[in-house]
């Protein structure tokens, strides 16, 4: 079960049954992986995205958005794609957590950590770019229960207690200072300040030099002894190669384990939905996972081959439908949805 004739579901090609439908809560990547393609010539991946947005407006499910985008980028396309609104927002690759204001919760007895959620400063710049709507409610969603997303930047607010974890995560060092020590190389080139953070440092390359950049930052992280680690992927629109230096033992995966911990909730309940390689720790972990069915064959098939390795083939569905259908199709598998 290693190339694209095995979806449909990892569960179902080993003579597994469904997962258990203990489930409640669908984390999910953005891009390529709830947000619509832009060929949707049926309309079917339009649909699903009304139907999630449906079923979380009456309670059906909670969402959490797990994306590499900065917290502004992702105030945009939610505005631009019409996307239902997330509970929580985990942004930045893993390195930043947000919380909607009505889910300011007491952190859990058993937490990593006992610190505060504190409020997001933002500026009016950053409002101008973070008012979202539902958009049209066809088709399963309508006026009464779409969500509207309006004044999104004051709407969430950061745990402190998450970024004090990413600091001990990394010894203190900043992301700055990592950028300071670093050597210039010739093709690798720092992404926009925006797209910066406290702990992640980014870059641009050439998608054809990717695996060449990554493995020399690799060994220069390696010799400076830096608790840093690297997340590579390709832009699935523009084609470039994507590079983020990350506290070590942070990705999209470990900032949900926090999440579950934070909030008193199991791994049981939690779906998660990815399409690219910097969802591979996520779709690999120990959570119910949907690879939605525009994923490359070759993370299809390394996907496959870890939780085959790990007999855990029945917390794996491989959806047939591209990205938002897809997402909808594993939910339903997973009874979620």
């Amino acid at each position: 079960m290693t190339d694209h004739d095995s979806r449909g579901s990892s569960a179902a090609h080993a003579g597994l049954a469904h997962g258990p439908a203990a489930c409640s809560t669908l984390a999910t990547d953005l891009d390529g992986t709830l947000i619509p393609l832009e060929e949707d010539p049926q309309g079917a991946q339009h649909q699903a995205l009304r139907e999630i947005a449906h079923r979380a407006a009456r309670g059906d499910v909670e969402l959490v958005f797990v994306t590499g985008r900065h917290r502004e980028s992702v105030w945009q396309v939610a505005a631009e794609r019409q996307l239902p609104r997330p509970s929580w927002l985990i942004c930045d690759v893993g390195t930043t957590l947000l919380s909607a204001a009505k889910e300011s919760v007491a952190p859990n007895s058993g937490s990593p950590s006992s610190g505060s959620i504190s409020s997001v400063s933002t500026s009016s710049g950053s409002r101008s770019s973070g008012s979202m709507s539902s958009g049209s409610t066809s088709s399963g969603a309508d006026n009464s229960t779409a969500l509207e997303f309006t004044s999104a930047a004051d709407d969430y607010r950061p745990v402190l207690a998450y970024e004090q974890h990413l600091g001990q995560q990394c010894q203190q060092v900043l992301a700055a200072e990592v950028a300071e020590r670093m050597p210039t190389r010739a093709g690798l080139t720092q992404q926009e300040p925006e797209k910066q953070g406290r702990y992640k440092l980014s870059f641009y390359c050439a998608a054809q030099q990717l695996e060449a950049h990554s493995a020399w930052l690799t060994d220069w992280i390696d010799r400076q002894s830096l608790a840093y680690q690297l997340v590579s992927s390709v832009d699935p629109f523009n084609q470039d190669g994507l590079i983020d230096l990350l506290p070590r033992g942070c990705d999209k995966a470990a900032a949900l384990q926090w999440w579950l911990q934070y909030t008193g909730r199991s791994v049981n309940s939690l779906v998660y939905a990815g399409d690219s390689g910097n969802d591979l720790a996520a779709l690999t972990g120990h959570f119910r996972a949907i690879v939605v069915g525009n994923a490359a064959p070759a993370l299809v098939a390394q996907v496959q081959a870890v939780h085959a390795s790990c007999g855990t083939l029945e917390q794996l569905y491989v959806a047939q439908a591209a990205a938002t259908a897809g997402v909808l199709e594993g939910c339903r598998w997973f009874k979620l949805l």
